[in-house]
């Protein structure tokens, strides 16, 4: 009982799940508690100091791309669209899980419709869908 008290008091004042300070509007969290997890998630790193350091370094990277997918532009905003893009598949490329080069900040529906594409078969594509959509009468909704 008293948890669900306190879950809701951290939900009525707007503050981070895990360290209090301001969430973002969308999301349980803020931002750098939210990198740290994506951190964890993702890549898999558990060790609390590495964690921090990996993921100041990718709140750096986001911000490098004034908070817009590398893609296709759009803005990203925590708990609605940002990602963390593997640009060479992790599920093909295993050693390139936690290097940073290999990281890029994407939206949400780009990394999904990636998914484990090499960059060059993405890119292909995503020229199909344009060519084959500028062919068809498609009315836009």
């Amino acid at each position: 009982m008293k948890n669900t008290k306190k879950l809701k008091q951290k939900n009525e004042t707007k503050k981070c799940h895990s360290c209090s300070s301001t969430r973002e509007t969308n999301s349980r969290y803020c931002l750098s508690c939210w990198i740290e997890d994506c951190v964890r998630k993702t890549l898999k790193v558990t060790e609390k100091q590495e964690k921090k350091r990996i993921a100041n370094l990718l709140h750096q990277k986001l911000k490098n791309q004034n908070f817009t997918c590398c893609y296709t532009a759009r803005p990203l905003i925590t708990g609605i669209n940002l990602s963390l893009d593997h640009i060479l598949p992790s599920s093909i490329f295993p050693e390139g899980l936690a290097d940073l080069d290999n990281l890029v900040w994407v939206d949400l529906s780009c990394n999904v419709a990636k998914s484990n594409l090499l960059p060059k078969n993405f890119l292909e594509l995503c020229e199909a869908v344009v060519r084959t959509r500028s062919t068809l009468l498609i009315k836009d909704y």
